[in-house]
This record gives structure tokens, C-alpha cells and sequence, in this order.
């Protein structure tokens, strides 16, 4: 089941809502269309482009799951 998926965990240490973003050709290697799909929030997003980006609330944290579509 976790073969063909990354996961990535986002943290804010800081005291004020923050937009964090990374490269997810950084982390799930091939394809060109993702998953992302929030953990948490149990949400589902579909990345054509390279970079995604989540709001995280002050000292807080999300996790996501990568699979290549």
C-alpha cells in the first residue's frame, strides 16, 4: 500500500498562519499529475504543475499523502 506513495508533513513554529510550499517533484519521483490527498481534513487535490501549497495554522502541522495519478 505504501510502495507507490510519499508522504509529507508540514509544520508552522510561528505565531501567525503561514503558506507553506514545496516541490513535489522533489519527493514522489515520475509522473506528471499527483494526488495530494490531506490526511487530516480528508480532502483530495490534484497537482498538474510541480508546486503545492497549504495554509497551516499557527504552531500547527498537516500531513499529506503524494500518489501519481
Amino acid at each position: 500500500k505504501g510502495e507507490n506513495c510519499k508522504y509529507v508533513a508540514l509544520f508552522n513554529t510561528d505565531d501567525e498562519e503561514r503558506n507553506i510550499s514545496f516541490s513535489v517533484t522533489d519527493i514522489a519521483v515520475g509522473g506528471a499529475e499527483y494526488i495530494i490527498w490531506d490526511m487530516w481534513a480528508h480532502k483530495e487535490f490534484t497537482v498538474t504543475k510541480n508546486e503545492f501549497s497549504a495554509k497551516v495554522n499557527p504552531h500547527g502541522a498537516r500531513l499529506f499523502k503524494i500518489t501519481i495519478k
